[in-house]
Order: C-alpha cells, then structure tokens, then sequence
C-alpha cells in the first residue's frame, strides 16, 4: 500500500523549507488542495481560499498532537487520507456547496492505533468489483448484482474505501466517511497464500477443528461424534445467523492471493523515515499498473492478468512519481529523484514489457549471427546474412579453388537448369547506432563480403603498433569461403578503423589491414596487445606492426573447430565445438603459449566465458544440452561441477 505523493496538477511548484513534503490534488473538480507537513492549502487557480493548519490542536476531536505532521496522503475526490508521523490518520472532506474543506478524525481510529501504511481505493466504473463481493450472485451464475443507492436510483459514483495496515501486522479495509470496516485479515505481514475475511473463515476454523477430533474417534464413540457434528452444524447456522446481521455490508466474498514475484524489491534499510511509496497508473504509454518509488524503484505493468516487474536503474532513489498527460507529454510521468532532480518523460514507445526484461526489436530483414560492442563510439557491429536469389550459372562460377585455379564443372547441365535461380546468403557487418531517443536503430556504415564468404566473428581488438608504440583499437572480423567439399578451406582476416561518426557512412570506416589464410577465421581476441586468431585447428598469436600481422606463437591442440576464445590478463580460454574446452597461458618471455588444463571428456561446445569471484577463477562453458558447466581452476587440477 501507499499514497500518491503528487495528484493532478497542471504546474510545478518549488516547495520551501518551511513547507516540505508538499502533496497536490484536485477536490470536486473545482479546487485544488495542495498539503505539506503542517497543513494544507485550497487553491482557487492562483488565489489561496482556505488555509488548515495542523500543528495546531483539534479541539473538536479533543486530539491532536503539535509535534505530529503529515508523512503520506493518499486523495480520492472529494477525500484526503493523512498519515501522520505519530501513526494516526485524519480525514479532509471537501464540501461541494461552499468549496471548503474539513477535518475530522475517524471514529474507528480515535483510539491511539500505529499506522504503518493506508490508502484510498475509488471502486468506480460501469460494475465496481468490491461492491459485487458483498453478495452470492456473481458467484452462482457470474452476473454482476444491481445493487440501487440508498434514494432507489442505480449508484454510478462508485464506492470509496481505505485500506489500512497497522503495525501489528493486521489489515483492515473501512468504508468512507462512515469507516465502517467491511474486511479485516489478522497478520497480514505473514505472507498467507489466500486472505479472506476474518469474520468469514473463523466458523471455518472451528469446523475443521471439531472435523479433526471426530476422525480420531473409534467405533465405540460414533454415537457421539454424530452428536458432535449436529451440534456444530446448529452452532454455525446459529453464528452464520448472527453474522448476516453484521456482514450485509462486509465484503465477504472477497479473497487476495499471494502472486509469486522473482524480483526484489523491498526497501532498503535507512536511518530516516521511509519513502517506499506506490503509484497506480491506467495509461502511462499505454501501460497500466504501478509504481513502486523509493531507494528501489520499480515497475510493476498488468499483462495478461499477470504482473511483470521491471526495476528502475537509472536516476537511484525515486522519492515523487505521478502521471502526466498533456499536449506536450502525452501519457507520461514526473517523478523526482532523491538529489531534488525533476524529470518528465516518457516510455518508449518501440519497447514490449511483457517480457522479463523490456525487448526492443530492430528490423534487419536478414538473420543476425553475431554482435559485439564498440564501447569508445556507442557502436555495435552486427554479422547479417541476406536470402539472395541467384541464376544457378552464377552460384555455380563464384564455386573456384584461387589457388588451383579449378572451375567446377556444368557442361552436364541444360541451359534451362543453368538459368534456373537457386538461392545464397550473402553476408555483411552492419555497423549499428542506438538512438537516443528510443526510436528505431540507424545503419551508420556497411561491409560486404565477398562472393561466397561468410562473416564468422566479428570483435572490437586493442592491438599495440610496434612502430609507433601506440595502442590502436580496431574492429576486426574473421571470415570463411564456402566452396564445397573439394575446395580447401580459406578464410580472410580483415581489420578496420572507426573513425568520427560522421553523416558520410563512407567516411566512418577504412580498412587497414586483409590477409588470406589457410583455414577458417573462426574466432579472434586480442592478448596483451597482440591478435590471436583461431585458424583452422591451430591458435596463432600475431604482433602488429600497424601494416602487417607477424606470427610469434602459436598452439597445435586437438581442436576441431573453435567457437570461441576469451581473455583474462595473460590466461586463455578456449572453446572446440566438439572437444570442450582448454586452458592456456601466454608467456611474454621466450613467446611461448602453453597448456594450463583441458577437459579430458568430449562436449560439443556452444560458447565460453571467464567467472571471476574474488581471488577464485572459473571456466564457464554451455553446451548443446543447454547446459552450463563450471570449472573452477587450480594450480595443480581443473575439475567440473555441473
């Protein structure tokens, strides 16, 4: 539960020391009441119409406590809800006629009772669903009850109630202004899977109990627990005929159930009050549910009658949060930051909630393989293939071993078949920039591959120029020629540099650096200023020299085919598509690359990682089970632990 800190005002005030904590909303739709912690304004446009001050003792009430200000509000027209800093509440009503407020302490709350949270709740619209749980028929036969006011005419107005937690733990919710309590739960802090009403489930209890004994009796006392059991039923017909008395107004068929949620969210620990609040929201982007503000804010959106979380990272304490909708922010939201920072926005609008994480989908009209970040320009290369139809005579000519200079063969095809299309994928490296604002990504620059090869990997480097002696970061890609079985394996290393982002996509990258190789680039890291490239089945660890990659070192494993390579300081993990993964280490001194650990068992390996937990380092490893494996790394042994 909680209170909305801001209501429905149209402009921005700078609150004062003296008057802290100010609280705003509109009472009767005619005025504006505006609270703070030691009173409460009514405002007619920019004139001041009534001023309340609560420091001062209530002689009406014969309470009231100087020192006791406001701590939350909660206002639902013509009602405002205060909690006070002593644990009580008070009621202002506006008066419709005069255009004044009142207060007044509810009756049910004269007694010193310590509040630890309340709200109002407007049960409104065409069939209000509180007001239906006080009668049977929507439970037989799902039709919603009339239910005529108190005059004979149809209520449209909705009901008010407040909900209030005390400290005991107990929840209770009352009718407004008569504060009658029409649902009670005792120990609601306990977290129970269904809260029913405590009025409702206590002849239950007694049924259950009185049930139990009778199970435990033997044949020779039947008689008796046949007796027994008449005598409960008389006596539950009798309670049940004291409590429909009491109960016609009591929302009896009313239940909460707990709902399951793997997000934490609760309030962090703090020498001063407490500012977790929570705000619903019907249409924030066309969104609905609420907002938990506090140290930990968070999001909580209603999808398909079930509740995503999003927490909010950014900005830290949230400690205001209200809705706004108007020409300039249309259904957007204000909330203040515990620095004193106020921010209006919006919620992107290419954005889907209904997700564990909000997922923003970008159009590419092609299949992505990989993605990597360029940190220093905000950028993100992307490896996509496109679907491109070809005639056969075409795919057939681009089929050619360079080195042999061997031409596949076709004369045993018709000029019908040799025409027929057939289709390719044609790979390229899109480099992507975020927008801003949240609309749609931009294509800033494109690499084209060429005529049956395909783009393997693609990864941001940092490789030191033994000239120069500078360190030069570089956007590196790894690529294979797919030519069939009788034509050697080839792949090319190709290395660019990003420069300004300019409007010229042209302009944005260069090419440095191309090399063939024999074998396919299948994965690329840079170590300690060097390029390490998986070639094949050999590792092979170049220095360069700001034109040319020279070879220092180098590792002939096992591998078949790497999928993956993955740096820590001068430690390597590498991972084989079929033969798991190996640990290595490089040596500065004496250029050498040597075998730290393997995995001595088969696994067709998908990718790796380094886990790192304080002094202890761990290999990570998923496999084609959907399987993560974890491999903590000693001295003397590597072993696994599923």
């Amino acid at each position: 539960m909680g209170a909305t800190p801001i209501g429905k005002v149209g402009e921005v005030k700078v609150r004062d020391e003296s008057r802290s904590g100010e609280e705003a909303g509109e009472v009767e739709r005619r005025r504006v009441v505006q609270v703070f912690e030691l009173g409460a304004r009514i405002l007619d446009g920019s004139f001041m119409t009534q001023d309340l001050n609560f420091g001062v003792p209530n002689s009406e009430s014969g309470s009231g406590s100087e020192s006791s200000t406001v701590l939350s509000v909660s206002i639902a027209d013509p009602y405002v809800l205060l909690r006070m800093t002593d644990g009580s509440i008070r009621l202002l009503v506006g008066d419709p006629s005069t255009c004044t407020v009142s207060m007044y302490i509810p009756s049910s709350f004269e007694t010193r009772k310590s509040v630890s949270a309340c709200t109002l709740y407007h049960d409104k619209g065409p069939e209000p669903w509180l007001r239906k749980t006080s009668t049977d028929a929507w439970l037989s036969t799902g039709i919603s009850e009339a239910i005529d006011g108190a005059d004979g005419a149809p209520q449209d107005q909705g009901d008010i109630y407040c909900v209030v937690c005390y400290e005991s733990g107990a929840l209770e919710i009352f009718d407004v202004p008569n504060f009658n309590c029409v649902f009670s739960v005792e120990k609601f802090m306990s977290g129970k899977t269904i809260l029913v009403d405590t009025l409702k489930q206590e002849p239950a209890k007694d049924v259950e109990m009185e049930n139990k004994s009778s199970e435990e009796v033997t044949d020779q006392g039947r008689k008796e627990s046949a007796e027994s059991t008449s005598k409960i039923e008389d006596s539950v017909s009798v309670q049940n005929s004291g409590l429909n008395s009491i109960s016609g107004s009591r929302l009896r068929n009313l239940r909460f159930v707990r709902v399951h949620l793997d997000t934490y969210a609760r309030e962090e620990t703090s020498s001063g009050s407490p500012c977790q609040r929570i705000t619903i929201f019907k249409n924030i982007g066309g969104h609905q549910g609420l907002f938990l503000s506090g140290s930990r804010p968070a999001w909580f959106m209603v999808f398909r009658e079930r509740l995503r979380v999003h927490p909010q990272l950014c900005d830290g304490s949230i400690v205001a949060f209200t809705v706004l909708h108007n020409v300039n922010c249309n259904h957007g939201l204000i909330y203040v930051t515990s620095q004193g920072i106020l921010k209006i926005c919006q919620l992107p609008s290419v954005s889907s909630y209904d997700n564990y994480w909000p997922v923003q989908k970008i159009p590419l009209g092609g299949t992505p393989h990989q993605v990597t970040y360029f940190a220093e320009k905000n950028l993100y290369p992307l490896i996509v293939s496109v679907p491109v139809h070809k005639p056969l005579n075409q795919v057939l000519s681009s089929l050619v071993d360079q080195e042999v200079g061997h031409q596949v063969e076709n004369q045993n095809l018709g000029s019908d078949e040799l025409h027929r299309t057939y289709t390719v994928e044609e790979f390229e490296v899109r480099i992507l920039e975020p927008e801003k604002s949240g609309g749609p990504w931009q294509t800033k620059a494109t690499i084209p591959m060429q005529s049956s090869e395909n783009a393997l990997t693609v990864r941001v480097v940092t490789l030191l120029n033994t000239n120069t002696k500078e360190n030069e970061t570089l956007l590196a890609i790894g690529t294979a020629y797919v030519q069939g079985e009788d034509v050697a394996a080839r792949g090319r290393v190709l290395l660019f540099s990003v420069g300004k982002n300019t409007d010229n996509p042209q302009n944005l990258v260069s090419e440095v650096y191309s090399k063939e190789l024999k074998g396919a680039i299948s994965a690329l890291a840079s170590l300690q200023g060097h390029l390490l490239i998986a070639s094949g089945p050999k590792i092979i660890l170049h220095k360069w020299t700001g034109t040319e990659l020279n070879g220092i070192a180098f590792f002939d494993a096992p591998p078949l085919y790497v999928v993956s390579l993955n740096i820590v300081k001068n430690f390597i993990l590498l991972g084989d598509i079929h033969k798991s993964i190996y640990f290595l280490s490089w040596k500065e001194q004496g250029s050498q690359l040597s075998l730290l650990a393997k995995d001595f068992g088969s696994l067709d390996c998908f990718a790796t990682e380094f886990l790192i937990d304080g002094s202890t380092l761990s290999l990570m490893v998923s496999d084609d089970q959907k399987t993560f494996r974890l491999a903590p790394y000693h001295v003397r042994y590597c072993l696994y632990f599923a």
